[in-house]
């Protein structure tokens, strides 16, 4: 079976954690820390998921960096 090729880009991505901040995550889960999680959100998460939608070609149209409240459709 062959697959036909197309161009749309990936529908999902990947990212890759280290384990701190797997602990990190954890943590904040336990302490049900809001604020925490928003802050790892915006500072670990979303600049990689930006930069793992770049480099495979997933529109960024609405992953500005200048976005109010930094959320990522999906």
């Amino acid at each position: 079976m062959t697959l036909s090729s197309t161009n749309t880009p990936p529908r999902s991505l990947w990212i890759t954690l280290e384990a701190e901040e797997v602990i990190e995550l954890k943590r904040i889960r336990m302490d049900r820390d809001g604020s925490g999680a928003a802050a790892f959100f915006r500072d670990v998460l979303a600049p990689r998921v930006r930069a793992a939608a770049r480099q495979r070609g997933v529109a960024l149209d609405l992953l500005t960096e200048e976005a109010d409240d930094e959320r990522i459709p999906g």
